[in-house]
């Protein structure tokens, strides 16, 4: 009550404000939109539609008719007049104050008194004033003003995922992978479909119905500060990684959308890449990865930017956004270079020795992969030389290539650590020791 008793002008003038709109409303239709709506089954989606209220548009439709109610103006001159108001509200987004009259009255109309009429108009569903609904909005209003920071949810829409068995996996407390609500569906898919504007500038470039879940991140910042906290954006990207590496899927942020509980945050909005994203297979998220999940996620956070690993990592992830094989393929082999290249002599033969004898589980398999991987580095000079590529199993050669790949990622992310060099003297031994073994056994049998 002591933050009422604070705020009484602006809470009179404000109520006088809405109570005044809510009057030059009644003379007025109010606009109607179709609305898509979403009917989950268990063939897949159906669409169908309806008309609903579209309380988006008062504010503009009072506009156009010239009607803005007159406690508008002294609604906003009592801001600028009152010091305490005019500091908290009269601030751009970069912090600095609004000083010119005509640019205070065009903020303070746009960044509060239009958030505060979408929220109270979405609360009441109708244009009849409703008392206890403003008070309910105007208490969130003050939190909102004297608050110094901002509660953001980004949440950023998956492709070619979808959560089996559960409806989220915890990384963090404060980042999940969770499944989609219906309604958040529902709002991307009318904006994709009502505006023709926010097909070019919404960021939103996939087949709504297909998608199932997101990568939710919760943290708090100024409230200035900019979006898109650089932080969570790298613990977002490093989740996205391991999504690709543990399900051996092209997994793609679709869009990520900026959302705040504080009203007077501007320009939440979202972000987007203008890049196509490949439709493929899906990866299925279950419960029982989630260890698996939050392990190599955490041991990719730890990586620096110089190291042969991460590195490796930017090349499988920069894979997933390729269109063309050999493209892929290159990639592949820059990432197995930093992986087990220590030098420029020999490379072939040398890294072709250590891939097998870090990823062959047998002295058959590995011997395999050494002839094949040999034989990949081959193709690998063929493809940057510009040479005509030779032999019929160029498809099973990057195939292989991809695999030997992700396994050593792998092993690499759950603890196993290698020295490149030492992997060719430690192959040396295994085999003297097998020869060994093997020598024993002969004796045993000639008993």
């Amino acid at each position: 009550m002591n933050e009422l008793n604070k705020y009484a002008s602006l809470y009179s003038a404000t109520k006088l404000f809405i109570l005044e709109t809510c009057q030059a409303l009644n003379e007025n239709d109010i606009p109607t939109k179709v609305w898509n709506r979403l009917v989950q089954k268990d063939n897949g989606v159906e669409l169908s539609n309806e008309i609903r209220t579209d309380y988006s548009e008062l504010i503009m439709l009072l506009r156009l008719n010239h009607k803005l109610p007159g406690s508008l103006n002294e609604l906003v001159k009592l801001i600028i007049e009152t010091p305490e108001l005019a500091n908290r509200l009269l601030k751009d987004a970069g912090c600095n104050p609004i000083t010119d009259v005509k640019m205070s009255e065009w903020w303070l109309t746009n960044t509060f008194m239009g958030p505060f009429l979408q929220v109270y108009f979405t609360n009441a569903k109708s244009i009849i004033f409703n008392e206890e609904v403003f008070n309910i909005v105007f208490q969130r209003l003050i939190k909102d003003i004297e608050s110094a920071t901002r509660a953001v949810k980004d949440l950023s829409p998956l492709i070619n995922a979808r959560l089996i068995d559960c409806d989220r996996i915890e990384i963090t407390p404060n980042i999940i992978i969770r499944r989609l609500t219906n309604d958040e569906l529902e709002k991307w898919l009318n904006e994709y479909t009502n505006d023709p504007y926010f097909l070019i500038m919404g960021g939103i470039y996939v087949d709504i119905t297909q998608l199932n879940c997101a990568i939710e991140a919760n943290y708090i910042q100024n409230k200035y500060d900019a979006w898109n906290s650089p932080e969570y954006q790298e613990d977002i990207s490093n989740l996205l990684t391991t999504l690709r590496i543990i399900t051996d899927k092209s997994v793609h942020i679709s869009f990520t959308e900026h959302q705040s509980d504080n009203m007077l945050s501007q320009s939440g909005g979202r972000m987007s890449t203008l890049r196509p994203r490949i439709r493929g297979e899906i990866a299925d998220i279950t419960p029982s990865m989630q260890q698996n999940i939050t392990s190599i996620w955490k041991g990719i956070k730890t990586l620096g930017n110089t190291s042969r690993l991460k590195l490796a990592l930017k090349r499988w992830d920069s894979v997933s956004e390729r269109f063309d094989q050999f493209d892929k393929f290159i990639d592949y082999w820059i990432a197995l270079e930093s992986l087990f290249s220590i030098s420029n002599s020999e490379i072939s033969y040398r890294v072709s020795l250590r891939i097998a004898a870090m990823v062959g589980d047998t002295p058959e398999e590995r011997v395999q992969l050494f002839k094949d991987m040999k034989a990949s580095y081959r193709l690998r000079s063929q493809i940057v030389h510009g040479d005509n590529l030779k032999g019929d199993n160029v498809n099973d050669l990057i195939l292989k290539t991809r695999t030997c790949l992700r396994k050593a990622l792998l092993m690499k992310l759950t603890g196993q650590s290698f020295d490149p060099e030492s992997l060719e003297i430690n192959l040396l031994k295994q085999f003297i020791r097998e020869d060994n073994n093997s020598e024993g056994e002969a004796i045993d049998n000639s008993k």
